[in-house]
């Protein structure tokens, strides 16, 4: 019954939730709370980057940006604006078992 649990979470969580199950027993935290990454403006002396991906609590990315979630953060690293992973909080160390 634990891996069943697990795999419901995981499907909740990467979005392959199947519609008219209830979920709720599960705890899962909001969709905002799953936001872990902020995309930010590129510092002023980067003129090349459009934007840098932070961890949440990274000091470097201040309150600026949008926060988003794992796959939205992979998608923007894959997409066709250019975005750097910041130095200092290394989201990569993260974001790399999710690829």
């Amino acid at each position: 019954m634990h891996g069943s649990a697990d795999a419901a979470v995981r499907a909740v969580v990467e979005g392959r939730a199947r519609a008219g199950e209830n979920y709720a027993c599960l705890g899962l935290p909001s969709p905002e709370q799953r936001k872990r990454w902020r995309l930010s403006p590129p510092p002023h002396q980067d003129g090349w980057a459009d934007a840098y991906l932070h961890r949440r609590d990274c000091a470097q990315a201040g309150s600026t940006g949008a926060m988003v979630s794992g796959e939205e953060a992979l998608a923007a690293l894959a997409g066709p604006d250019v975005t750097v992973l910041c130095p200092v909080c290394r989201p990569d160390t993260v974001l790399k078992d999710r690829r």
